[in-house]
């Protein structure tokens, strides 16, 4: 991150010629935020998305930023709980992860 004229800060990945730009222009109370370079599918879902909620894509891109930036970790751990108690409701089964990765790791460490 580096921060240019009147206080902007930029983020960017030159891998993949992207970047976030992020400026507290004229007094304004919150900050612009200004994202290059969004791969076109991407930018058709959110679209989508916001027409879907009713929303502009501005306020569907606000929100996700609001949500983003308050949600913590245990939010994502109790949301995940909730949805397995949902699908062991309907009757649904999956196989545990841990044992799917701890076959891959012992055929991948195996001598040939």
């Amino acid at each position: 991150m580096h921060r240019g004229e009147a206080g902007a800060e930029a983020l960017t990945d030159r891998r993949a010629g992207a970047s976030i730009v992020i400026a507290a222009g004229g007094g304004a109370a919150m900050p612009d935020v200004l994202v290059r370079k969004v791969p076109k599918k991407t930018l058709d879902a959110l679209k989508r998305r916001a027409a879907r909620a009713g929303r502009s894509l501005q306020q569907e891109l606000r929100l996700a930023l609001l949500r983003m930036g308050e949600e913590t970790r245990g939010d994502y751990v109790e949301r995940a709980r909730q949805m397995r108690e949902e699908l062991l409701k309907r009757g649904r089964a999956w196989s545990d992860s841990a044992e799917i990765i701890r076959r891959a790791r012992q055929c991948r460490e195996a001598p040939l």
